[in-house]
């Protein structure tokens, strides 16, 4: 099944792979995981009849201004991280079956 689901994203990202939405705003939530880039921009959900009807939008036009405040935002947006999520991700998930849940960044920091 994941090698299906990996498949449809094969066009967008040039490999078999997927987006980590969800863990990676569990990491984040948590403090597991520091943004490097992660400006405050405005955000609504699109709520016409159009293609992208009940996607969130956000406005990234301060992209080549370095993100400048803009008045009214309130959602932060994580662009990029300080680390590579992926492997911490997979060594996480793995060490369960194994019996260490601990990646070994973290177990690393705290020696």
């Amino acid at each position: 099944m994941l090698g299906y689901y990996f498949r449809i994203y094969e066009g967008i990202y040039g490999r078999p792979c997927s987006a980590m939405h969800d863990p990676l705003a569990a990491a984040l939530a948590v403090g597991a995981v520091k943004p490097a880039l992660a400006p405050v921009v405005r955000a609504a959900v699109d709520t016409s009849d159009g293609p992208s009807r009940g996607q969130t939008v956000c406005d990234m036009r301060g992209l080549y201004a370095g993100y400048p405040e803009v008045e009214g935002a309130r959602c932060r947006v994580v662009l990029s991280l300080e680390d590579d999520f992926a492997p911490d991700l997979v060594e996480t998930l793995l060490g369960h079956f194994v019996g260490d849940p601990t990646p070994r960044r973290a177990a690393a920091a705290t020696a």
